[in-house]
């Protein structure tokens, strides 16, 4: 689709717009159409929306009853749970293709990491979290343009969906830093090193049990083992912010520089929650929040590169990675979206 809007002939900015729009409409047919035995969640959320009042009623998610309500207002106008599937793909699409079209430099390749190395395994299986990972995008999207009221109270609304948005908040601290590559590598080394003196050094899982005990969290961490914790996994969220940092842009817009600066750091606290999830089952779920932003950490650092021959190899080379990623994890992801089957008629 990319090639075909290529061969248009017309503006890069007209590009764009119409590619996203494009690969928007194509996402979310594929999300919303998907059968419910795609995913490893979807039949435990069709259960939850066929009884959507009892739990509405029992409460039975205490402060995350946001999902419960949508659940019963979409039961209660008689929209099927195809229907529902459709409204949460469209929630999530909605923002990041504005994200996208807003501030990556190559929205091809933004859509084709989301595809391939991002949250799209994520999306298609876990729709509460991927409810608030949409109204926690629309929040930066309100952040980056300084309006910091809108954001905070975005990502209130995102924690009566999934508490672990709160972390979002975090944002507050880095959408005004500036990095230069000097900084940036300091902050890389710190946060690498740091993090695994957090498991290694301190018994911060049993320091966090201890703090969870009694919670339903605290049952969580007792039946689940962490999905991410692998050194190929942190391997590689450490080896997208130091591509960053080995080419690092030298651009003198301020604004330019900020977005890039929170892209970067966004990608750090991605690397550091895998590197924690050693110790910490589960808390590599809040990185959901953060990894999204490499994808446009990535297409932007490849565009600032000048020399053309150096920028295709880079190009190239995340295409064939992205690819390699895909065809390795999709058939026994955490996410089991692998085979994909289109909804039944019956």
């Amino acid at each position: 689709m990319w090639l075909a809007v290529k061969s248009l002939h017309i503006t890069r900015h007209n590009e764009d717009l119409i590619f996203t729009i494009v690969a928007a409409i194509s996402l979310i047919t594929v999300m919303s159409l998907r059968d419910i035995s795609v995913g490893t969640d979807l039949k435990t959320y069709f259960v939850e929306f066929q009884n959507s009042h009892l739990f509405w009623i029992n409460k039975t998610r205490g402060h995350e009853s946001g999902y419960d309500l949508l659940n019963l207002v979409f039961k209660n106008m008689n929209i099927s749970f195809q229907g529902f599937i459709g409204f949460v793909s469209f929630l999530f699409v909605l923002p990041m293709s504005m994200m996208y079209y807003a501030y990556s430099k190559n929205v091809f390749l933004s859509f084709y990491l989301h595809v391939t190395i991002g949250l799209f395994q994520m999306t298609m299986s876990g729709l509460r979290q991927t409810i608030a990972i949409s109204i926690t995008i629309l929040a930066v999207l309100f952040l980056m343009k300084d309006k910091w009221i809108p954001f905070i109270a975005l990502v209130l609304i995102a924690s009566y969906f999934h508490s672990s948005s709160l972390f979002v908040l975090f944002f507050l601290v880095l959408y005004k830093v500036k990095l230069n590559r000097k900084k940036a590598i300091l902050v890389y080394l710190l946060t690498i090193c740091l993090s695994f003196l957090l498991v290694s050094v301190f018994d911060i899982s049993r320091i966090i049990s201890l703090l969870i005990q009694g919670t339903r969290y605290g049952i969580y961490l007792s039946i689940f083992h962490s999905t991410q914790s692998s050194l190929g996994v942190i391997m590689e969220s450490c080896l997208i912010p130091l591509f960053a940092i080995v080419y690092f842009p030298t651009n003198s817009d301020l604004k330019e520089s900020n977005i890039f600066s929170l892209f970067f750091l966004a990608s750090c606290v991605n690397c550091s929650l895998n590197i924690l999830a050693l110790g910490i089952p589960l808390i590599e779920r809040v990185g959901y929040y953060f990894v999204f932003y490499n994808t446009m950490l990535l297409s932007n650092t490849l565009e600032s590169i000048y020399d053309k021959k150096t920028r295709d190899s880079g190009y190239v080379m995340l295409l064939v990675a992205g690819l390699i990623q895909m065809l390795l994890t999709f058939p026994d992801s955490f996410a089991s979206i692998v085979p994909y089957r289109i909804m039944s008629l019956k």
